[in-house]
């Protein structure tokens, strides 16, 4: 076999391998089947694993995936609990489980994503992450404040966490979604009648950039 040619074969085989060696099952389960409790899930970097109503296994893939949907854009006629499984024989970044879990449950369950042009929602929207953003916030830590502290947790984690705390996040570089951060948001910031330009302040002062930007809602139904 010429050389060229073999290369090229050796390449084919590698992407059909890849492309193999992920396998994404879902199935609708009864309650005494579930393994988890309902809202727990577990992502690493072979897969991951979700089992909850079938709206709120989307809501959260979309909320990790840094896609500001909330509870109330999704409304679904048939709406069972549900497990999903994506694995993978090689590591991979969380965001790529999540992108395919998403494609597949779209596709299998004729899901339609809609955008609702004439109604605007605030949203975060991260377009970056600074070198330096480890060593910012640090020194507020032990306040004494009640709070959550992202110490080196993934930006998806954050994302979900803004979304269970009615602020919505979109990040635009998905490659961004597996960074860490460290960040310490209080219970306080989400107290006041607009949070969003709080978390806004605390976000850029722990090294995301980010603004407030007016977006078209978009709604999943089946």
């Amino acid at each position: 076999m010429d050389k060229l040619l073999f290369i090229t074969f050796l390449l084919l085989l590698s992407s059909f391998l890849n492309a193999q060696s992920m396998i994404i099952a879902h199935q609708e389960i009864a309650p005494d089947e579930a393994v988890l409790p309902l809202g727990v899930f577990s992502t690493n970097s072979m897969g991951l694993h979700m089992e909850d109503s079938l709206s709120m296994v989307l809501r959260n893939l979309y909320a990790l995936y840094g896609e500001p949907i909330s509870d109330d854009q999704i409304s679904l006629k048939h709406n069972p609990l549900f497990r999903l499984k994506v694995v993978s024989r090689m590591p991979r970044p969380i965001s790529h489980y999540i992108e395919h879990g998403l494609k597949r449950l779209l596709q299998d369950y004729f899901l339609s994503e809609l955008m609702e042009n004439d109604a605007l929602i605030d949203v975060i929207v991260i377009t970056g992450l600074e070198e330096e953003r480890f060593d910012k916030l640090r020194d507020q830590s032990g306040t004494g404040l009640k709070s959550t502290v992202f110490d080196s947790k993934s930006l998806s984690t954050l994302c979900l966490k803004l979304i269970n705390r009615g602020v919505r996040v979109k990040v635009l570089d998905k490659l961004l979604l597996n960074e860490k951060i460290f960040m310490n948001l209080s219970d306080e910031v989400f107290s006041y009648s607009s949070p969003i330009e709080k978390v806004v302040a605390i976000m850029k002062s722990a090294g995301v950039i980010c603004s407030i930007k007016r977006l078209p809602v978009q709604k999943i139904s089946d």
